[in-house]
């Protein structure tokens, strides 16, 4: 790889010290969590819950303090936003089956417009 292309060329002139299995670790883990938001967000806009019960759970189960977690509530409830949550929690997984590993799927990804729908279609055929 070309130098500067590593997180750590990048954070080490900065004092911050990056170890790339310790960030392996907590992406995997991170995207474990995610399923957390859209969760949460099912709480608030089906089921009814306040915006204090859905704070709470955002801590007891996202490990996040309270005002990350009001936040991520705010985010859930504002009008323009809260309906985005679900591209980010099924996005990522729908992107990441539907390329697999080609670099070809990635490109297509990349420069198609493509429906959740066809993404899952084209994965299913292969």
């Amino acid at each position: 790889m070309v130098q500067g292309q590593h997180p750590h060329d990048h954070l080490r002139p900065l004092g911050v010290r990056y170890d790339a299995d310790v960030a392996a670790a907590c992406s995997t883990a991170s995207e474990a969590l995610s399923a957390l938001r859209g969760n949460v967000a099912l709480m608030l806009h089906r089921d009814g819950a306040t915006p204090d019960e859905a704070v709470a759970a955002f801590e007891r189960w996202g490990l996040l303090p309270k005002a990350r977690a009001e936040k991520s509530v705010r985010f859930l409830t504002d009008p323009t936003w809260s309906s985005y949550i679900h591209c980010y929690v099924e996005g990522l997984p729908l992107c990441r089956r539907f390329v697999a590993g080609d670099v070809g799927r990635f490109e297509q990804l990349l420069t198609d417009p493509l429906t959740p729908q066809e993404l899952a279609a084209a994965r299913q055929a292969r």
